[in-house]
């Protein structure tokens, strides 16, 4: 997936990519744990997306067990990278 990315794909980070900013929004989801936390780390990115407003962008985290402030701080990092306008 191209587009503008945030963070690692190393342990304890997390690797957030943005890409097609006018599509429905959609949220795919790969992690080591994503067995234990798989939905947990969907419903931050979703609230974080609700409190910003933005309805719409393709958002590919590829998690490496961060926390739920990694995977936030690397979410608003990319959202400004994209310009903050999805």
């Amino acid at each position: 997936m191209s587009g503008v990315s945030a963070g690692k794909a190393q342990k304890g980070d997390v690797l957030v990519t943005i890409s097609e900013p006018g599509c429905e929004r959609t949220i795919e989801v790969r992690s080591t744990v994503q067995g234990l936390y798989g939905r947990r780390i969907e419903a931050v990115c979703m609230q974080l997306l609700d409190e910003l407003g933005i309805t719409k962008g393709r958002f590919e985290i590829v998690d490496q067990q961060a926390f739920d402030c990694v995977i936030r701080a690397r979410l608003r990092c990319a959202i400004a990278r994209m310009g903050g306008l999805l």
